[in-house]
């Protein structure tokens, strides 16, 4: 299991550069946007995921989007704990969290285009049709910047309804 604790701009802004450290500026640049590392934008909240050992084995954003009621998730899980499902409990969490700040009726993410992540969004379309996720649906793509994105969201009244269960 995770603890999630949120963290100050300043200390979100070390989590972030601490992260490009650990998987390369190129590569976070590839898959977050050429402006990473960055500042937390107006509105988002991030929080560190620790392990039971207090570890820090990831991070997660979230941000209401201005106009719909959706919000926006971006994380992260440093290289030596990737493989052990933290993604999943950091994306469901991060589900909750959105509904529960903001009452919205889903969360979206989105995964870099670039040739290095299509493993990574073909397992997320895997997981949309084995129904890994209740809820989980491919919302679109967004073609610029190059190389683009695929967004992915979470209708969050199914999947709450399925953890009620």
């Amino acid at each position: 299991m995770l603890e999630f604790q949120e963290v100050n701009r300043d200390e979100a802004h070390s989590i972030w550069c601490d992260f490009a450290d650990d998987i390369g500026l190129e590569h976070m640049r590839q898959t977050y946007g050429k402006y990473w590392p960055r500042f937390p934008v107006m509105d988002e909240k991030v929080y560190k995921a620790l392990n039971n050992k207090m570890e820090r084995v990831g991070w997660v954003a979230i941000r209401p989007d201005p106009v719909d009621p959706m919000a926006w998730q971006c994380s992260g899980i440093f290289e030596k704990f990737r493989g052990n499902g933290f993604s999943k409990i950091i994306l469901q969490w991060s589900a909750m969290k959105s509904y529960e700040l903001w009452g919205v009726e889903a969360m979206l993410f989105e995964i870099s285009n670039h040739v290095l992540l299509q493993p990574y969004i073909q397992y997320h379309i895997r997981r949309i049709f084995e129904k890994k996720i209740p809820g989980e649906y491919a919302a679109g793509f967004i073609n610029t910047p190059a190389p683009g994105y695929t967004i992915f969201g979470i209708k969050l009244d199914e999947f709450l309804a399925q953890k009620r269960l």
